[in-house]
């Protein structure tokens, strides 16, 4: 059984590392609903098995229009993926993501002001859970009236179906595709200057994107753009509290917010996992994989793996971290890292020009978001001083 509700699952990588670094479990069930998995933990094995697509497939499940997820960039191979790839370049470009800098600052300072005069809040859902959501959602072009339902769908979506059930998976994955349709017939009417209209407009080698893919692009982006970060800022400030001389480092050296954010990356990814389909037959390190057998890569595990990261299981800023794995590795590694990281640096900009002395509340009851597939919490009390007022 994959531990997915452990706070802090380090001893219980390096088990599997040394001891079961490979093994199927024929109860494990995917968020899709396939069930069984090789579970594949060391760094060395995950990043082999990540950069060979002729072998191991990203079309994992099995492909429908009713599933998004199903035939997007997260569940197509080459060809296909390369030229969805390639609609979504101009749109993730260093220059295209400089843009929003200003906006997400002030966003984030707006954010910040209510909360200063208490001293206290929970910072995942009382703000982490709330920006990136804005953020994704100002450049999707998602009235703020949808906010708050569009969170839900994205909590159901990553959920664990052993917990919350595959029904529930199923009704957000519809709901979330007869919302997103609507979105884009109201941009085809009324063109605006968000992701969606771009799309729409948007040709490679003389052809555009099909309705289809366009729905999937929409979904895709939408979870990636929200859940992802979400986990990331909760996992960083949680990592934060519990190295108070780095949070002094921080607001002393803001420079080196970049540095964090990477390490955080590795320390705790908010990827949990990714999984695989066998298109053949395998004898991967000793064991025979069979084509159609699903697997499961472990980033967490593998970003902790002592063979790539000395003393893994320390957080160090100023480490090497040139080989983690949080947004994957080869033809799928993410194309929206650039932007998480650009919002994780400024959010944490924001955060350390105004709080200081960051802790948990005293009592604070921490708790895992059920997922296998991402790594978060579900709440997380803080209690802080003030540099000075808004």
């Amino acid at each position: 059984m994959l531990d997915n509700t452990s706070i802090d699952p380090s001893n219980w990588y390096h088990q599997m590392r040394e001891e079961n670094p490979i093994y199927y479990d024929p109860d494990f069930t995917f968020f899709f609903g396939a069930k069984g998995a090789w579970h594949i933990f060391r760094h060395e094995d995950v990043r082999a098995v990540a950069n060979d697509p002729e072998t191991f497939s990203n079309e994992y499940m099995t492909r429908s229009t009713e599933n998004l997820f199903s035939i997007g960039l997260a569940g197509s191979d080459p060809p296909h993926h390369k030229t969805l790839r390639t609609f979504g370049n101009h749109f993730f470009s260093p220059s295209a993501i400089s843009n929003t800098k200003e906006w997400m600052y002030d966003l984030c300072e707006e954010m910040l002001r209510p909360w200063l005069q208490h001293g206290k809040m929970d910072f995942i859902t009382d703000f982490a859970a709330i920006m990136p959501t804005i953020v994704i959602a100002k450049l999707l072009g998602i009235s703020t009236e949808y906010h708050e339902q569009v969170v839900k769908w994205v909590d159901t979506f990553v959920g664990d179906p052993a917990i919350i059930g595959i029904e529930a998976h199923s009704k957000a994955n519809q709901e979330m595709r007869a919302f997103l349709l609507e979105q884009v017939e109201e941009r085809r009417k009324a063109p605006g200057s968000d992701f969606i209209t771009g799309l729409l407009q948007a040709e490679v080698d003389g052809e555009k994107l099909s309705e289809t893919d366009l729905l999937a692009y929409y979904f895709i982006v939408l979870i990636g753009g929200s859940e992802t970060i979400v986990n990331l800022l909760g996992n960083a400030m949680f990592t934060f509290t519990e190295i108070p001389e780095l949070q002094a480092h921080l607001i002393r050296y803001p420079e080196d917010i970049p540095k964090a954010i990477n390490e955080v990356l590795r320390y705790r990814s908010p990827a949990a996992s990714i999984p695989r389909r066998a298109k053949r037959d395998i004898l991967f390190q000793g064991h025979q994989i069979k084509e159609g057998d699903m697997v499961n890569l472990s980033l967490g595990a593998a970003n902790r793996d002592p063979s790539v990261f000395s003393d893994p299981d320390t957080f160090d800023i100023n480490r090497d971290n040139s080989r983690i794995l949080s947004f994957g590795h080869g033809i799928h590694y993410c194309m929206g890292a650039a932007m998480a990281k650009l919002e994780a640096r400024i959010f944490f900009e924001v955060i350390f020009k105004y709080l200081r002395e960051i802790h948990l509340q005293p009592g604070a009851a921490l708790s895992r978001k059920p997922s296998g597939l991402v790594y978060g919490l579900k709440s997380l009390p803080i209690r802080f001083h003030t540099h000075e007022a808004l």
